[in-house]
């Protein structure tokens, strides 16, 4: 996306206009940010994340828009601290781990 493009979306985005249910932000979000072609991108997410409760089934629903991507939630446990936990590498290392030696070229 050029930065010209970038800012009107985000700007529209800040102005409420745009939601995660909105099918236009899919849209723009989908096409407008493409990925690298060479790319296998993961998704994680927590299951106490408040934020993007995944109860919403909207990170496994839109995974399946991303090329090569994959999704994964992690269950709560007393390391998570919903929401936040995408600070505490602790708890999502060996998962990361995993994934980038499974997707080595």
């Amino acid at each position: 996306m050029f930065p010209a493009q970038a800012e009107i979306f985000f700007r529209t985005f800040n102005a409420g206009r745009l939601s995660y249910n909105n099918n236009w932000c899919i849209f723009a979000c989908r096409y407008n940010f493409k990925q690298p072609q060479n790319q296998d991108p993961l998704a994680i997410n927590f299951g106490d994340d408040l934020i993007n409760p995944p109860e919403l089934g909207i990170l496994e629903r839109q995974i399946k828009l991303v090329r090569h991507g994959q999704a994964l939630v992690i269950p709560m446990s007393a390391e998570t601290v919903g929401h936040g936990t995408h600070t505490k590498a602790a708890v999502w290392k060996l998962h990361l781990v995993k994934f980038l030696k499974a997707t080595e070229r």
